[in-house]
């Protein structure tokens, strides 16, 4: 199953994708490693093709970061509590 905010890369080339969005026939996704952010599609059967065949990989984000509650500043601390959202 493909979930948006996924990660794939390709195995022939460093190219890495990220899910944006998935619908019914059409997948969307940004290049991480091109020059635009321009979101592009592909129909989702031709991308649930190319995982199945291996030619893409799930790799972890490589903007994913976790934080330990203890080493956030009282600042950080106070802006998740009172919004909810992160704040670096």
């Amino acid at each position: 199953m493909i979930f948006y905010n996924h990660v794939y890369q390709y195995v022939d080339r460093e190219d890495r994708i990220r899910i944006i969005e998935v619908d019914e026939l059409v997948a969307y996704f940004v290049d991480l490693d091109g020059d635009t952010a321009m979101p592009k599609a592909i129909n989702l059967a031709d991308l649930e093709n190319e995982i199945q065949s291996s030619i893409l990989l799930l790799v972890s984000d490589p903007y994913l970061m976790t934080y330990v509650d203890k080493d956030l500043t009282e600042v950080q601390k106070k802006n998740v509590i009172k919004t909810g959202i992160w704040f670096q």
